[in-house]
């Protein structure tokens, strides 16, 4: 698929935004390699100890504001969704309650079937009439408690998309239930007021038309700083030009099925991602609800935009936009990449040791079990796609619609078994590990240089970004800043270290959370300028020189 984003953007032509090159050279005066105390004053106070060790601090429990935003520590995602799910209730029945006590006659199988549903048939609230108030508000009540599951994400639903392990009643009957039309638009309303309730509709304007913008006219910056051809400075620039702006619904990292896309859990997601085929990034509207510091917010987008040309994407897109390695060894096509000595660099132990996932034995075999199941998986949800398709027809014969249902749950109970089977094999879902490797393009599977990368990118950037955006915070300021970063991602921090168990290897491609932030962050010498670190990283600083020299 071709990026339509490319259109929009001339060749070499730079994307205006908000944020002037010649202004921020002036407003970053030392910061360009100086690491020396402003003053003679300045040379008494020593260090803080977050100049060795700021990943600790990024866990450290509590609200921390940086005057750019405040980062918190703990499971704030999940108290929103809770206070929400909590206010929503009534909401929810109030909607129902309007359809089920309509005098309108094409709600009475709806109330005939939710009746049925949730065992109420006997119910002496409705034995005289189901639209009687203490009936309806019987029947709103139970399929207002339905739709807010369905709605709001529990663990069992992220772990299986299954309607069985979650509402408590039969799968047959509340599959039945919720295909109904009329039940389908009362739920489509309700979930639509619980997005915008849960969606950052001012931060998401503020990324698309201030913060992206500068932060990708900087990486074109970088790029015309770093690499030494013109042709291809021309080319990457290009490409990250005409990276567009998604938005915050990360429904593409959900994978649920459609009889669940009510579920808000694509916008409760805390994560981001590039897309090479449309050449677009998003920043998932979790990550909002976690922490609405501008230091993470610019971070992480500079580290999506920087996918663009990693080692890996680099050589993915138009014929126009790609670079091409004339080498089909690793090792060499590393010499090749643009930002000539940096991958070397980043490999190296006193760096972010970016490494290769080991070779195992068995990877060949466990490489066609999943490719294998994979394609099951994907068989069988064409099958339930074109089944669904057919039901939605008023005209369907009313015994075939029968056994199209019957057909539609069995094939649905087989995809969670084949799911199941899936994360089991490949140690779960989400958390990018991986147990195998897969045939890829050069640096494109078991490998951490393609992050790496996009860290030390953004790590090039953001001093810069924040020089010119917020000139007047303090030392103290940015050293939060800096942490509140990374706050939130406390549970992925022992991620990174490829471990061997038995037959299988386990390998993150994201680097060691620790080395990401001690060992590449603290490196970069206008970080520690900022953040008033005077004396030197004890790790190495690895910048991108034309010409293939390192510092």
């Amino acid at each position: 698929m071709l990026y339509l984003g490319f259109l929009a953007s001339p060749a070499w032509a730079e994307t205006p935004g908000s944020l002037d090159l010649k202004i921020l050279e002036n407003q970053l005066g030392n910061l360009k390699g100086a690491t020396e105390p402003a003053c003679s004053s300045c040379a008494e106070k020593p260090d803080s100890n977050l100049c060795q060790d700021l990943r600790k601090f990024s866990c450290a429990p509590g609200d921390f504001d940086d005057g750019t935003g405040i980062g918190v520590t703990g499971n704030i995602i999940q108290q929103k969704v809770a206070d929400l799910r909590s206010k929503s209730r009534n909401t929810f029945i109030e909607g129902f309650s309007k359809r089920l006590g309509s005098a309108d006659e094409s709600y009475e199988y709806l109330r005939k079937l939710a009746q049925s549903t949730l065992g109420l048939v006997d119910a002496p609230q409705c034995k005289n009439q189901l639209r009687d108030p203490a009936c309806v508000k019987l029947l709103s009540s139970g399929l207002a408690d339905i739709s807010l599951k369905r709605v709001f994400p529990s663990a069992e639903l992220q772990m299986t998309g299954a309607s069985s392990f979650i509402f408590g009643y039969s799968l047959r009957d509340i599959d039945l239930l919720t295909q109904n039309s009329l039940y389908e638009n009362i739920e489509a309303d309700l979930s639509k007021g619980v997005q915008r309730a849960i969606t950052d509709q001012t931060m998401q304007k503020k990324i698309a038309k201030k913060i992206f913008p500068d932060i990708r006219m900087l990486i074109a910056a970088k790029i015309k700083e770093n690499v030494a051809d013109p042709n291809t400075q021309r080319q990457l620039i290009d490409k990250v030009n005409g990276i567009q702006f998604g938005g915050v619904d990360c429904t593409l990292m959900g994978g649920y099925m459609g009889a669940l896309s009510v579920s808000i859990n694509s916008l409760i997601i805390p994560n981001a991602y590039y897309q090479h085929n449309k050449n677009e990034f998003r920043y998932c509207n979790g990550f909002l609800l976690g922490n609405q510091s501008e230091f993470q917010i610019a971070m992480v987008i500079a580290h999506e935009l920087a996918h663009s040309i990693d080692p890996c994407n680099i050589a993915k897109g138009p014929s126009a936009f790609r670079f091409n390695y004339s080498s089909k060894e690793e090792v060499n096509a590393e010499k090749e990449y643009p930002f000539q000595g940096l991958l070397e660099c980043l490999r190296k132990e006193d760096s972010v040791r970016a490494s290769k996932m080991p070779v195992n034995p068995q990877i060949a075999v466990e490489q066609k079990k999943i490719a294998d199941l994979k394609a099951a998986i994907e068989e069988i949800k064409r099958a339930i796609a074109k089944i669904e398709k057919k039901l939605k027809k008023s005209s369907l014969d009313p015994k075939e619609r029968v056994v199209l249902r019957e057909k539609n749950l069995t094939l649905k109970e087989e995809l969670m078994e084949k799911k199941s089977e899936l994360d089991k094999l490949s140690g779960g879902v989400g958390f990018g590990t991986s147990l195998v490797k897969t045939e890829n393009p050069l640096f494109c599977d078991g490998d951490q240089i393609g992050e790496a990368f996009s860290d030390w990118l953004a790590y090039e950037v953001i001093p810069d970004y924040m020089a010119s955006k917020h000139p007047s915070l303090t030392e103290e300021q940015f050293q939060t800043g800096y942490a509140n970063a990374f706050r939130g991602f406390c549970n992925t921090m022992e991620q990174g270290i490829p471990q061997v168990r038995g037959q299988e290897v386990a390998f993150d491609v994201h680097p060691a959370m620790e080395d990401r932030i001690n060992s590449m962050l603290l490196a970069s010498p206008k970080i520690r300028a900022q953040m008033g670190c005077k004396a030197p990283s004890k790790r190495r600083y690895c910048p991108a020189l034309p010409g293939g020299k390192t510092k």
